[in-house]
């Protein structure tokens, strides 16, 4: 067999050089061996070019033999190889959104293809699947100003939006407070019944109807009844909407992970007469770029594990292409006791990110070998052939909530929404995270990667945490022993649960199971005591012994990446996110 080409080791492609020796060896057996073969002769040019061609046919060999086989394929020819085991690259998706609400005249027709964009991320644009109608009439705003008791003495006054009223009696009537509430300037038509004996009953209607209102606030209170101070209670009855369509289905206009946070869908780029506002009252279910070669050979791998077997990886394999479903972990317990996750002896444990809770159990009930029991937080049941019915369980992932605060250097380059930038490219980051993947800070998928697009920002100041992140602080503590837990009391020290802290001591020595510098989770606190653990939601350090000197405990954000369990799913919410610019 010759040493080139198809081999037993494979295809070996033919170097240059070899080439252009067997060309030489040719040129002189057909013109004798004194022909002129410098590369600055006719021949010497010719045979170059030869040679040339010659190395392009071998390269092209070399890449038609390569396009064969999965492992060394790429592109159309990658989808050819995997295609003979009945498997076909993903095709991109676009982000659909269901929440879609569009407010403004009754009756105003949404038609189909009306183009909506994400505030402040212009290329996020999605468009209504279907005609639609603002539908729902308005509703107006009803509050309630309620007495502890009838008063007898005295008076009080009422603020809107941050205007207050003049001052109305213990006696005043509901015409007076009405007229009070109108003469405000922001303020133009209220019905105002009922009375100071029970209640006052606040309507506003017609221009300041169809609208959801600021809630009253009482200002000035000396109301009394029998000389016992009486307490006003506002609360709102009926919350005001403009008049509205009903849920909106909507598509983006481009495939991939277009991101729209619930309420980011605001800005109207089809203008529709009487069309005066729109939102999305949930997050947009974000789609995905067109599967990577990459990805695309991990699956094939995955997936020729499914084929006469129950095992994990066919079993995950299986979940995987269930129409919604993000990412699955399986787990089994083979032995014969319950281990030390509460998973039974002889069991499996599948927590599943999408995808319908049904069709997850009936290929659970499918896939996974009779005998087996399942463990999980969710129940369905599945029936045989024989109609008799069995229970499968599964789990969701625990969803981790991240707190994240930034504080931004920027320069004249930074855009005037560039906070809302910054808060969009965060929530895109999050939606790409799958079950038990950490939150990075720093590195080409993190934190630091998504806002890069973002123009001015020239350094970043990152806290980051599972709990709303406290200012920078310490305080003094002293360590007991709480049924074996080492207690600390630092009073109204602040803390909360899944808040960082660390320890300094001076003139002594820290309590046995703390070190100075290293990084402890609060798991628990009251008032002004706390315990902390060495890991998140672990178990409380030990009490051994109190310690001497005086102890130090400092709080405040960190900068460390947040490393999440099998279990959980990192998730980042607009109220949670705080840029600083």
């Amino acid at each position: 067999m010759s040493e080139f080409g198809v081999t037993d080791q494979g295809f070996i492609i033919k170097p240059l050089s070899q080439i252009a020796d067997e060309t030489a060896a040719e040129f002189q057996s057909a013109f004798g061996a004194g022909v002129n073969l410098d590369p600055r002769g006719p021949l010497g040019q010719i045979k170059a070019i030869l040679d040339e061609r010659m190395s392009l046919l071998w390269q092209l060999a070399q890449a038609v033999y390569l396009s064969q086989y999965p492992n060394t394929a790429s592109g159309i020819p990658l989808d050819n190889a995997v295609a003979l085991t009945g498997i076909i690259r993903k095709p991109a998706t676009r982000s659909t959104c269901s929440s879609g609400r569009a407010r403004g005249v009754l009756n105003t027709p949404i038609p189909a293809a009306t183009v909506i964009s994400v505030y402040g991320a212009s290329a996020s644009r999605f468009q209504t699947d279907a005609t639609a109608e603002i539908s729902i009439p308005a509703v107006d705003e009803v509050q309630t100003i309620a007495f502890s008791s009838a008063p007898d003495a005295g008076a009080f006054t009422l603020i809107f939006a941050g205007q207050e009223t003049v001052s109305l009696s213990a006696t005043a009537t509901a015409a007076q407070v009405e007229a009070a509430l109108e003469a405000l300037a922001n303020l133009t038509d209220v019905l105002v019944t009922g009375s100071t004996s029970t209640s006052f009953i606040v309507t506003f209607q017609n221009e300041d109807g169809g609208k959801n209102q600021p809630l009253l606030t009482v200002g000035a209170n000396t109301l009394t009844a029998a000389s016992v101070p009486v307490i006003l209670t506002i609360t709102e009855t009926t919350p005001g909407d403009a008049a509205k369509s009903p849920l909106i289905a909507m598509t983006a206009q481009n495939t991939g992970p277009v991101s729209a946070p619930m309420g980011s869908l605001t800005v109207i780029d089809t203008p529709v007469v009487g069309l005066e506002s729109f939102t999305n009252e949930e997050d947009a279910d974000v789609g995905e770029d067109i599967e990577t070669d990459a990805d695309l050979k991990i699956r094939r791998v995955a997936e020729l594990h499914i084929y006469g077997t129950a095992t994990v990886d066919a079993v995950r394999s299986k979940i995987l292409d269930i129409a919604d479903v993000d990412n699955c972990f399986v787990f089994q317990n083979n032995t014969d006791a319950t281990d030390s996750h509460g998973r039974p002896a002889h069991s499996v444990d599948c927590i599943v990110q999408g995808g319908a809770a049904a069709d997850i159990a009936e290929i659970l009930f499918q896939n996974v070998a009779a005998g087996i029991s399942f463990f999980g937080s969710i129940s369905e049941s599945v029936y045989d052939q024989l109609g008799f019915p069995h229970t499968i369980k599964f789990s969701r992932p625990t969803v981790l909530n991240i707190w994240l605060t930034l504080t931004l250097t920027t320069n004249s380059d930074y855009p005037g929404d560039g906070d809302t930038e910054i808060v969009n490219a965060i929530m895109a980051y999050g939606a790409t995270l799958t079950i038990g993947e950490d939150v990075i800070v720093y590195g080409t998928k993190s934190i630091l990667a998504a806002i890069s697009a973002v123009p001015g920002v020239t350094d970043v100041a990152v806290k980051i945490g599972v709990a709303a992140i406290p200012a920078d602080g310490s305080a003094v503590f002293t360590a007991s022993d709480s049924a074996g837990d080492l207690l600390l009391t630092s009073n109204g020290h602040g803390l909360i649960v899944g808040n960082q802290v660390t320890f300094s001591n001076s003139g002594g020595a820290l309590p046995t199971g703390l070190t100075a510098g290293v990084v402890y989770w609060v798991i628990w606190k009251d008032t002004n005591t706390f315990k902390v653990s060495t890991t998140r939601g672990g178990d409380s350090v030990a009490y051994t012994n109190a310690g001497t000197g005086t102890h130090t405990v400092y709080w405040g954000g960190r900068s460390d990446a947040i490393v999440v369990d099998e279990r959980e799913l990192a998730e980042f919410l607009f109220a949670n996110i705080t840029v600083i610019s």
